[in-house]
Parts: C-alpha cells; structure tokens; sequence
C-alpha cells in the first residue's frame, strides 16, 4: 500500500497532467470563447494530440483519485498527512501544473514556428495561470474531501457500538423465600358485627 514520499510522489505524478489538460481545457475556453475561432487557433499552435490527451487526462485523474483513496485506507488509523492535506498539495499541484502548462505551451509554439513573443502578449498566459490554479484547488478539495470521507467511514466502522450492559436472567430460582405477611388467623372466625 501507498504511503508516506512514495505515496505524495504517486498523488502528484497522477494529478499533476491531468490537472494541466483540464486547466489547458479551461484556458482556451477563457481565452476564446468563439468555438469557430477556438478551433482555428488550436489548430494553428499545434493542438493535434488534444483528443487523445483528454482521455489520457482523465485516466490519471481517475487514477490520483484511486491513489489517494489506497493511501487513506492504509494509513486510516495513523493519519501521517491526512489532516493538512491541503495545505501540502495545492501549492505543490498549482506550481507544478504551471510549470508543465508553460512548458507545453513553448514547446507547441515553437514546433508550429510561431514566435514566442506572440504567447506573451496573448489572453492565454493570463487565462492559463488563472485555470491551472482554479483546477489545482479544485483538485486538491476533492481529495481532501476524498481523504476526510474514509477517515469518517473508518472511525465509524472502528467505534464500538453502545449496548445496554447484559442481566444475568435465571431460569430457575434456587430457593423460594415465604411471603412476608400471613394470615394467622384461623378460616373459620368471623369477623365483628358492622355499626350501622
């Protein structure tokens, strides 16, 4: 099972690119929200890998999200990092989807020929930084929420149950006590004569 560095390595190697396709996703939609337009420039900067890398983005995030629930459930009674979760992997992801969103934008630019002054002066630097970092907290929420959900489920699985503490019942009672009061008087007397 996934845990402590191997774990963090995992959860950013999956969430990373497939934070990175959902925020390119987002960024020209931001940027372009002409479809007819959005489509020639796409086609333009060399966008002809994006159909297959959708599927690819979603496989890994399916993945990351499979991860993060292996290595809530073993170590659901340690919690190494489970309660700052946050904290530790949304800076991480939205430094890393920058990073690798910067460095797929350059890299398309410069096998179309365009110049990379064009990519400075265009909406997408500014829409692309905005996008990668909605998308890195929104991915770091659902794996929080993830995370919190198991350790809920787990503590509720663990807790034991309230039960009314058990009476002995007996069946046959070992000996039979006399009833504290009896009439000692004999059946026969009767009783004074009533005042009227």
């Amino acid at each position: 099972m996934p845990s402590g560095r191997l774990f963090r390595l995992g959860v950013l190697a999956l969430l990373v690119p497939a934070g990175v396709l959902c925020g390119h996703v987002l960024t020209y939609l931001l940027a372009i929200p002409d479809p007819v337009r959005r489509a020639a420039v796409l086609a333009d900067t060399g966008h002809v890998w994006w159909a297959p890398a959708v599927l690819v983005g979603v496989v890994l995030a399916v993945g990351g999200i499979v991860w993060v629930l292996a290595g809530r459930l073993s170590d659901a009674g340690s919690d190494p990092w489970g309660r700052d979760l946050a904290g530790w992997l949304a800076p991480r992801l939205a430094a890393w989807q920058i990073v690798l969103f910067a460095a797929i934008e350059v890299t398309e630019r410069i096998l179309t020929g365009h110049a990379l002054s064009d990519l400075i002066r265009h909406e997408i630097v500014e829409h692309g930084l905005l996008a990668q970092v909605v998308v890195a907290l929104a991915l770091t929420m659902v794996c929080w929420c993830l995370a919190l959900t198991v350790e809920l489920v787990c503590a509720a699985i663990d807790r034991p149950r309230l039960q009314p503490p058990a009476r002995p019942v007996r069946l046959i009672r070992g000996e039979v006590e006399p009833p504290r009061f009896h009439l000692r008087a004999p059946l026969r007397t009767r009783a004074p004569p009533l005042a009227c």
